[in-house]
């Protein structure tokens, strides 16, 4: 229970925050997980200053990842709500590789983190146009039965 409400779960899902969300705002999680840029820190300016901006790395990281979990649950309760609800598989899938992703940040290794983000994001990619399809036709059967 500690991972699902440190990660939001239990907030509200509801079709204006669905209009409004977009997916791609995480785009930037996989250019803070690229070493490059610590390298070149590293190369120019020291390594003390190296280590302060992976450190920022993984904290911005973090925070994308949480941010990514709780809007992931919110797609859920929405796809839910439709009358559709997500396969345990595709729940468990995206826990493990959260927790996966976690593990990776707290033992710093940002470098094998960009595959697993890239899955991520696909797999909330997918859910988004799925639930907004969802929404969609149960806007139409709503507004076709008043009609």
């Amino acid at each position: 229970m500690g991972w699902l409400s440190r990660h939001g779960y239990a907030q509200p899902a509801t079709a204006a925050w669905l209009e409004d969300f977009f997916s791609d705002m995480y785009l930037p999680m996989l250019r803070l997980a690229e070493p490059g840029d610590a390298g070149f820190l590293d190369r120019q300016r020291g390594s003390e200053t190296g280590l302060r901006y992976r450190s920022l790395q993984r904290q911005m990281l973090c925070e994308y990842l949480s941010g990514l979990a709780r809007d992931f649950h919110r797609l859920q309760a929405l796809a839910a709500k439709a009358g559709k609800p997500a396969h345990m598989d595709e729940k468990m899938e995206f826990v493990f590789c959260v927790w996966s992703i976690e593990l990776r940040l707290a033992l710093n290794q940002l470098t094998r983190c960009a595959s697993n983000l890239e899955a991520l994001l696909a797999s909330m990619e997918q859910l988004t146009i799925r639930v907004r399809e969802l929404a969609q036709r149960r806007h139409l059967l709503r507004f076709g039965a008043t009609a």
